[in-house]
């Protein structure tokens, strides 16, 4: 019987979750449900599997970047190899990717995976005498791995003042609410500033050195379902590097020390 090739959907997600599974492709680095989310936000419609008897044997995805097209999640179930399924799905790619007008593919291989290496030679690919290099921007705990060591409080002179007394802080106002203490990034304070501090001249801005905070420091989705700094525990004094009045300009915008990004004002 013919494997038949279509696009995946939703309700896909767990079967081909299991099938990577099954044919070596998950990492701990890599949370599959992740990269299938960040697949269905681009190009989704190159996330293709391969389905025999109601049941899904196969997987690729492609894409293409206006200069190179790529394959990543190639997969066939360890039951059905030897049987032309891998070349089939990939046969399917390559055309998608023929007809966007792609000119060539590059694809990745772990030098430890012979088989592949194999396959993909079979196929018509031949190894490129280039370095691969990576850089990580996110982990899959969702937390940013730029270089953006600087976080932000904005708080009144009172709560600082508590904090200094306590020799720690632990939060004021929404932070005892949600039960974490909310901070910004250097592209995300001055906004901050103007959406829940508007026209308040009785306040400051602490500046945390993010290395100081460890694992109570976690990056979640908040405000426009961007990554903010969220602390669940204790900010101590040490990890305070500055901390900066606050004043009023003559437009009723905050006046922000040299040196935090301007770009998170609007």
């Amino acid at each position: 019987m013919q494997m038949q090739i279509r696009e995946f959907q939703c309700e896909d997600e767990s079967d081909v979750v299991s099938l990577w599974r099954r044919a070596g492709l998950t990492r701990p680095w890599n949370d599959p449900h992740k990269d299938i989310a960040r697949k269905l936000s681009v190009q989704s419609q190159w996330f293709l599997v391969g389905v025999l008897d109601e049941r899904i044997i196969a997987t690729v995805m492609a894409g293409y970047d206006g200069h190179r097209g790529w394959i990543n999640y190639l997969a066939v179930d360890p039951d059905h190899r030897h049987g032309g399924r891998g070349r089939a799905i990939m046969q399917h790619a390559q055309q998608v990717l023929l007809e966007a007008g792609c000119p060539k593919i590059n694809l990745q291989i772990r030098r430890d995976n012979t088989d592949a290496i194999a396959f993909y030679e079979r196929i018509g690919f031949r190894e490129d005498d280039v370095v691969s290099f990576g850089k990580r921007l996110i982990d899959d705990q969702g937390k940013p791995l730029l270089n953006t060591p600087m976080l932000y409080k904005i708080l009144t002179k009172a709560d600082w003042d508590d904090a200094r007394a306590a020799g720690v802080f632990s939060g004021c106002g929404i932070d005892l609410t949600d039960g974490f203490i909310h901070l910004s990034g250097h592209d995300q304070v001055r906004k901050t500033a103007k959406l829940y501090f508007a026209g308040r001249a009785d306040l400051l801005l602490v500046a945390v050195d993010a290395s100081k905070l460890g694992e109570t420091l976690r990056w979640e989705a908040s405000r426009d379902g961007a990554l903010f700094p969220h602390v669940y525990g204790d900010i101590p004094m040490d990890a305070v590097v500055a901390v900066d009045p606050l004043p009023l300009d003559q437009d009723g915008s905050h006046r922000f020390p040299d040196g935090v990004d301007r770009a998170g004002q609007e």
